[in-house]
């Protein structure tokens, strides 16, 4: 029986549905096992069996069971978030109407000819049959319908049409969404068409390019044109500058020759391209670098032998995917050209079309993510494995969910860009939305490209075997989809680009970034459900901009590492952002939440945790170096010196967090920046050395317990032992206590805090911490301390004065905060900054000089004001000033704040063993139990204290003076310490 080959349709069409089950089916008839050959016959057994009807694979029959295939279905109606998008962006039923009408014909028809184009790929016909060059392209009349069919549904007319405003791009890339993955790779013709459009249009639609202006946006089939792009030569793509030989030879009547050899060149068989070239000067030289390219127009024309004028096409190329687009090898030969752009400005005059064919990357990059994703869901509910379907099956669910927010956030990231480029073109947009534009459009194009590549690779697997199939089609879609991550900018390309167009606007592009994923949160609020994900963009949003700063002081080199990771944060923090922005839509369902959710578990911001892990360091490049050579190291020596680098990658004291528990005391104690040089106690010893690695918390728990005490106990014994030495310097000096207090006391505790903050200026690690250190200070001052002494020990403030404290302080705050938003400071802001200090201090000698002023006029009335009797025995303890002091009635608002200490009537020794009591029985027996504990506690600090700090008594005589001459101590002489006071005047 001879093998005979029918030829079948694998479209089963149910409506609207078809089955999509790839390349025809070829059916296969083959020679029976049991045939004898003639003459012979065949045993009794034999002729048993072939009566018998029921056995299941003889003769031509193969079996019962044939797995269904994916169904695909109307892209546009099988598409709940473009169609949520739409709604809520874009509420005109006519362009709805539109795209589901296109949808159908796409699942119906389009998607047909898209296979054929895979399978009838483009042939090089280099020769007639007589010998004569005609390097003639033949592409599969499929190729051709797709050409006519984007000219009818206006795929790039529409761009420019704007019949829907501001949202007429993303109306248009609606369309080529729905169209590219059926397309046969179409949508690349179609982007190049879109960029030439839009570099002609920015340049001036004036002749000689008016004509092809019109062609390129039109919607008749018979005249429109698709557009080249000619860019890449032998020498690299994405450098141009340099690696662009093709040069351009004026001629007489204004046009120009091209010559040279274009390596890959994309929709050879275009009607006409756009390149660069240098132009020739008279003596034939050139000028290199991208100073000296220039953007030129040609037409691909053919002359009255039918050759080509000016173009040899020497190849086309092999490539993994995109097959069914025709891309060659040429050689420019006199290809008469017209030149676009001034002489030396084709690169800036091509960065429009760049923005074009990027979001037309992106657009194809989502689209495919889309279609595997439709498709995958679809056979899950067609196959059965183990006993149920893959739909009842919850890992496999979870894959495709997984799948499905990775294309979510693709999508709501190009829509975006989109959204920015209507703006832009309609001359709608602010000044945030072009920088916005001008960082999203590569952000966006390098990571949808990694991304489509592995939810499609994740798509084929959960087909199984049947996606590694070739006659299914779903091969394709992954050779198709490795391009997008390469074409229009590698990821790494498109990194530099991030940082150059940051560099470029002075940072203006992370402003309005920062500015505009903010403004997505804030409608947030409402959806008490999305709080998580809105945690953790701010979180990472807060982390991005620390590093921003951070990275802004480091070396040049320090950026372009890092480069890559910044561009996954922007892209991963944005798209949270959009997600979290769609889910608090009116409109939004449960699974648009449930997305945003999933999508913020992820490290949305990836560069902060490299950063930390020190994966940017100075030394990190030859260590990549030393990684990518590690197998030829085999002698001891390299060994060595690779684990010194490796060494050095940690020697500074803030990398023991990236040790294990472990090694961290040998890291502290071999690490010469964790050395300190003064203080009784290495807190950092103590802290990783004290106690066994898994203790590490209970230790560093000691040690915030034991500063807690010092500060606690230090604070209350002020009173007693530094208030009255301040007094007495302020005593000798003839200053009053708010001069000192400013003088002495701010100097004396800001100024390891100044020098603390010059040190850590110096390394933008600890910059941000030195700017926070003083804020904190100042605010745990002015609300922990303060307020904590206002409730256990309520002491009064001259109004006056503290309020003309809390007017300087909030100036200084305001202004420095105004500083640190702009992040720059000027000489002049400096020295003013200064001069405040200077203000403050002469403000306060002026109000002490009109204080003393005053209270000398009233120093007749005050004797006459209430009186308070203090018996010698009450004030005779040590323990008077702090803990008992009695209530006064207020004498006068002029009077000292200060009370003088009594003088004693006991003998030296007396005086020596009384003052080193620190506990009066007298007062401990009427005492409250809490003031005991607190007292014993105590014990041991104050008498360390009155063995070591002088107390001084400047007024004693002044207030043995006035006890003898009143008899009384009014309340001029109630000691209390400005403790707190001193503490605002020093910030």
């Amino acid at each position: 029986m001879l093998v005979s080959v029918a030829a079948q349709s694998c479209r089963l069409t149910r409506g609207c549905h078809i089955l999509w089950c790839g390349a025809p089916q070829l059916t296969v008839h083959i020679r029976c096992a049991s045939e004898t050959k003639a003459g012979s016959k065949r045993s009794d057994e034999q002729q048993h069996w072939e009566a018998a009807s029921d056995l299941p694979f003889s003769r031509a029959r193969i079996g019962a069971f044939f797995q269904e295939r994916p169904v695909l279905r109307n892209p546009f109606l099988e598409d709940a978030l473009l169609r949520g998008y739409l709604k809520r962006h874009l509420p005109h039923e006519a362009a709805r109407s539109d795209l589901c009408a296109f949808g159908e014909r796409v699942a119906n028809e389009v998607d047909t000819w898209g296979r054929e184009c895979e399978m009838t790929p483009p042939q090089l016909i280099q020769f007639d049959p007589w010998g004569q060059r005609i390097d003639h392209i033949v592409t599969s009349p499929a190729w051709k319908r797709m050409k006519d069919l984007s000219a009818e549904e206006g795929l790039v007319a529409i761009g420019y049409e704007r019949s829907f405003g501001e949202w007429s791009r993303v109306y248009q890339m609606s369309k080529l969404y729905i169209f590219s993955p059926s397309s046969g790779l179409y949508t690349c013709p179609l982007a190049m068409t879109d960029g030439a459009a839009k570099v002609i249009q920015s340049i001036g639609v004036t002749s000689p390019v008016d004509e092809a202006y019109s062609r390129l946006t039109t919607r008749e089939p018979e005249w429109f044109w698709t557009s080249g792009q000619w860019m890449t030569e032998r020498q690299g793509g994405s450098d141009v500058a340099s690696g662009t030989e093709t040069v351009a030879v004026p001629q007489s009547d204004g046009t120009y020759t091209l010559h040279g050899f274009k390596w890959f060149t994309s929709a050879t068989d275009a009607d006409m391209t756009l390149t660069l070239a240098r132009v020739l000067d008279g003596a034939g030289a050139t000028i290199s670098g991208s100073r000296g390219l220039s953007l030129f127009y040609a037409e691909v024309s053919r002359d009255e032998s039918g050759q080509l004028r000016g173009i040899e096409v020497q190849r086309l190329k092999d490539k993994l995917g995109t097959r069914q687009m025709p891309t060659a090898e040429l050689l420019l030969d006199g290809l008469p050209a017209h030149r676009l752009s001034e002489e030396g400005r084709g690169v800036a005059s091509i960065a429009n079309m760049l923005t074009i064919t990027r979001i037309h990357n992106s657009i194809s990059a989502v689209a495919a993510m889309r279609r595997v994703v439709q498709l995958s869901r679809d056979y899950a509910t067609r196959r059965s494995a183990f006993g149920k379907v893959l739909k009842d099956h919850p890992l496999h669910m979870q894959t495709l969910a997984r799948m499905e927010v990775e294309t979510r956030g693709a999508f709501l990231l190009v829509m975006d860009v989109c959204r920015l480029l209507g703006r832009e073109e309609s001359g709608i947009a602010t000044q945030l939305d072009t920088y916005l534009l001008r960082l999203l459009t590569p952000v966006v194009k390098l990571y949808t490209g990694k991304q489509a590549v592995a939810v499609v690779s994740e798509g084929l697997e959960s087909f199984g075997g049947q996606g590694y199939i070739e006659d299914t089609g779903l091969p394709g879609l992954l050779r198709d989809a490795q391009v997008l991550s390469i074409w229009e900018g590698t990821t790494n390309i498109l990194s530099l680009d991030v940082l150059r167009c940051v560099a470029r606007s002075s940072g203006m592009v992370l402003h309005a970034y920062f500015t505009r994923a903010k403004s997505l949160l804030a409608g947030a609020s409402s959806v008490p459900s999305l709080g998580p994900a809105v945690n953790a963009v701010e979180a990472a949003l807060s982390e991005l901009h620390t590093f921003v700063q951070v990275a802004a002081e480091r070396e040049h080199g320090y950026l372009e590492l890092a480069a890559r990771d910044l561009a996954y944060s922007l892209a991963r923090i944005y798209a949270g952002a959009l997600l979290i922005d769609h889910a608090c839509w009116k409109g939004a369902s449960p699974s648009d939440t449930y997305a945003a959710l999933r999508w913020c578990e992820q490290d949305l911001c990836p560069v902060v945790n490299k950063q930390d892990r020190g994966c940017y360091d100075a030394n990190t490049p030859s260590l990549d170096v030393a990684l990518d050579h590690l197998s030829s190291l085999n002698t001891l020596v390299d060994l060595e010196l690779l684990t010194m680098s490796l060494k050095s990658n940690n020697d500074e004291c803030d990398h023991v967090m990236n040790l294990s528990a472990v090694e961290r005391c040998a890291f502290v104690k071999s690490t010469p920046d964790c050395f300190m040089e003064d203080g009784f106690i290495n807190y950092l010893q103590l802290a990783f050395c004290l106690l066994p690695p898994n203790l590490t918390p209970l230790t560093i728990t000691l040690c915030m317990i034991w500063l807690l005490f010092l500060f606690v106990f230090l604070g209350l014994s002020a009173s007693k032992f530094f208030c009255p030495n301040l007094s007495a310097i302020s005593t000798s000096l003839h200053l009053t206590h708010n001069v000192a207090g400013v003088t002495f006391l701010a100097l004396g505790n800001g100024a390891p805090d100044i020098f603390s903050a010059i040190a850590a200026f110096t390394h933008p690690h600890t910059a941000g911490l030195a700017v926070g250190a003083l804020f904190g200070a100042g605010i745990f001052v002015t609300t922990v301390v303060a307020g904590s002494v206002a409730l256990v020990k309520p002491f009064a403030v001259a109004s006056r004065p503290f309020l003309r404290d809390v007017i300087f302080y909030m100036v200084a705050v305001f202004w420095t905060f105004l500083m640190l938003y702009r992040g720059t400071a000027t000489l002049v802001e400096t020295i003013g900054y200064l001069g405040l200090y200077v203000v403050y201090v002469f403000t306060v000698i002026i109000s002490a000089y009109i204080y003393n002023r005053q209270k000398y006029s009233v120093n007749t009335s005050v004797q006459n004001d209430a009186h308070v009797h203090v018996s010698s025995d009450e004030i005779h303890s040590s323990d008077t000033s702090d803990d008992d002091v009695p209530y006064l009635t207020p004498s006068h608002e002029y009077e000292s704040e200060y009370r003088p200490l009594l003088p004693y009537s006991e003998s030296t020794s007396q005086i020596l063993l009384s003052s080193l009591n620190p506990v009066d029985s007298r007062k401990w027996r009427r005492k409250s139990w809490s003031w005991k504990v607190l007292k014993v506690v105590k014990t041991p600090l104050e008498i360390l204290l009155l063995l070591c700090v002088p107390v001084v008594d400047p007024d004693k005589d002044l207030l043995l003076q006035h006890v003898k001459d009143t008899g009384v101590v009014t309340a001029c002489t109630v000691h209390v310490c400005p403790l707190v006071i001193f503490q605002l005047n020093e910030l």
